[in-house]
């Protein structure tokens, strides 16, 4: 089984760009506290696909706490001939968490977290 499940504020906007063939894909990272101490936090990279991506580009930004569901995946590449590899989080599923940090006092800023079909 592979899932994983976490929630926490997002360390920047997600970056949206798209594949040659013409994919959507998105990236951001998470920080994420540690349970029993609020003061130690761990970074997770996350990647969102397809419409899913388009959609947190458009919905989420840095601050914003979220909570997500997915599934972790090793990427492996080679630089400079040494051989490399990082595992990342390519999200399934968001959940939003608290108002937008730019929401002012707007709960929500005229956004409807049920209008997103996610």
């Amino acid at each position: 089984m592979n899932t994983v499940a976490l929630i926490g504020r997002l360390g920047g906007d997600p970056q949206l760009r798209y594949t040659q063939s013409g994919t959507a894909v998105a990236t951001c990272s998470i920080a994420v506290p540690r349970r029993g101490n609020r003061d130690e936090v761990d970074w997770f990279e996350l990647t969102f696909w397809g419409k899913t991506a388009e959609l947190a580009a458009n919905n989420l930004a840095k601050g914003r706490q979220v909570g997500i569901t997915g599934r972790l995946q090793q990427e492996r590449w080679e630089k400079d001939g040494e051989k490399r590899s990082k595992v990342v989080v390519v999200v399934e599923e968001i959940t939003f968490v608290g108002p937008r940090p730019d929401s002012a006092g707007d709960e929500g800023g005229g956004f409807n977290p049920d209008d997103v079909p996610f």
